[in-house]
């Protein structure tokens, strides 16, 4: 307690904003090709990590992602771009196709700190 009974602002709830911390899917992506001399105009599902988000909202490995947010995905460049300006906290949508059925997939975006950051600088396309 400090002057006068105040009590000293607990952050703990809502954090500061961290520069090292970012937002992460829980999911790694690659882009293949759609077999008609396309470039990158499929994106796959290749790793979910245990416990994440992606894995909680039933996400799984060779899941197709055709939109975050009703925003199509057709390359690394489109997810990259619509990542760029993702918050932790947030909550996302992604449409994915699963055995030639679309579904959508909501959550919400957790942290990850610069330490995890370094592994995915290894393996960029794991958010």
């Amino acid at each position: 307690m400090g002057c006068c009974g105040s009590k000293k602002k607990d952050d703990t709830l809502n954090p500061p904003e961290r520069a090292d911390v970012r937002p992460s899917v829980g999911m790694g992506l690659k882009a293949l090709d759609d077999g008609f001399g396309g470039k990158d105009n499929v994106l796959v599902v290749h790793s979910v990590a245990a416990g994440g988000p992606a894995d909680k909202a039933g996400i799984q490995v060779d899941d197709k992602v055709l939109s975050w947010n009703q925003q199509s995905l057709t390359s690394m460049d489109d997810f990259r771009k619509i990542f760029s300006s993702a918050r932790v906290g947030e909550t996302v949508k992604f449409t994915v196709e699963r055995g030639g059925r679309e579904m959508v997939k909501e959550f919400s975006l957790t942290a990850t700190t610069q330490e995890v950051a370094k592994y995915q600088a290894a393996s960029p396309t794991s958010l």
